[in-house]
């Protein structure tokens, strides 16, 4: 199949952009593989961060009753009751993060999202009891030295808090484990996305080099070709012909100028014929214009001879007519005197 001149031309202009369209790709998806990592980094700094929140509001919230023993103070309870609305508001972001988390990581199986949901149900119910023996402690109006105070204190600590932090700085730990992996993951994609563009760049710009450099020459070496044709057909070469069979504007250009070298050829030697027949005509002409010219001449030296034969005539006939005008002179002389010679004789 043969293609346009300007198809080759969009082909190649085409051919020299695919490296630099391989290269966005592979950037985009570097790009797109650092965000994700980014997302995820973003996605597990949160529940770490929100399970380090409930643990620290666990231990805020258990100090105020066992202030309260200690001094017998009612603003504990105040404080109580706010650390507890601040720690049950965790719950549900807490839970939220899970599922977050879940969704965004494919590699959180089914059994690990259930161990954490489980987890977060074990703080609740705990967190309901130590909040029902605080109010327990916060009902007795005289707490110091109180020793049923201290015994709900202390199962509240040793039975509730204690295993529920321990539980919660477990996942936290876990969790921390994770997340030193995924950054570690995230660094060393990054360092691999770096090198794959920085390698991929320099490679993908060689190769545009190299197809530019090969499709310049590839389209231009038929119009150099046409530009060395034209300069030894003008030069007089009439037998130069052009072999470009690309199939385009410029093979159909090729073989009009073969075809018009063969007509100049042609013509060419037309014209040295009509210029030879000319030339044989011309001295032909000459040879007869130069006998003529001879003839010319040769009736000219014998119009001159002739000439000068007219004139000694007429020299001749000048002194014959003097001549006889002098004898006609004297005849009448002779009469004259005769006659005056015969009146003499006769007187």
């Amino acid at each position: 199949m043969n293609f346009s001149f300007k198809s080759k031309f969009f082909f190649a202009f085409t051919l020299v952009l695919l490296p630099f369209f391989i290269l966005i790709a592979v950037y985009a998806y570097n790009i797109n593989h650092m965000f994700s990592s980014v997302v995820r980094l973003r996605v597990a700094s949160d529940q770490m961060h929100m399970i380090h929140g409930l643990q620290l509001s666990i231990a805020k919230a258990i100090m105020p009753p066992n202030d309260y023993i200690i001094t017998g103070n009612s603003i504990y309870r105040d404080e109580f009751m706010a650390a507890a609305a601040e720690l049950e508001a965790i719950f549900p972001r807490l839970e939220e993060s899970v599922k977050e988390y879940s969704e965004t990581f494919a590699n959180l199986g089914e059994e690990d999202l259930l161990e954490e949901m489980e987890t977060i149900a074990y703080a609740k119910k705990t967190w309901v009891n130590i909040k029902l023996h605080a109010m327990k402690i916060y009902t007795i109006k005289d707490p110091v030295g109180d020793e049923g105070a201290m015994k709900i204190m202390e199962e509240m600590d040793y039975r509730w808090s204690y295993p529920l932090v321990e539980r919660l700085g477990a996942w936290a730990m876990e969790e921390n484990k994770r997340y030193q992996s995924m950054v570690r993951s995230a660094h060393a994609s990054r360092k691999q996305a770096i090198l794959s563009i920085v390698v991929g760049s320099s490679l993908l710009l060689l190769l545009s080099i190299i197809i530019s450099f090969y499709l310049s020459r590839v389209l231009t070496r038929p119009i150099k070709e046409l530009e060395d044709g034209a300069s030894a057909l003008s030069g007089g070469d009439l037998d130069y012909r052009l072999n470009l069979d690309t199939g385009d504007e410029i093979g159909r250009l090729a073989n009009s100028f073969n075809r018009m070298g063969e007509r100049l050829k042609e013509s060419y030697a037309t014209l040295e014929v009509k210029v030879d027949e000319r030339t044989n005509e011309l001295e032909l002409k000459t040879i007869e214009l130069e006998k003529r010219k001879a003839d010319m001449e040769q009736k000219a030296m014998e119009l001159e001879m002739k000439k000068k034969e007219l004139e000694q005539r007429v020299d001749e006939l000048e002194r014959f007519s003097r001549a006889t005008i002098k004898r006609e002179f004297r005849i009448k002389e002779l009469k004259d005197e005769l006659r005056k010679i015969k009146g003499i004789i006769l007187t």
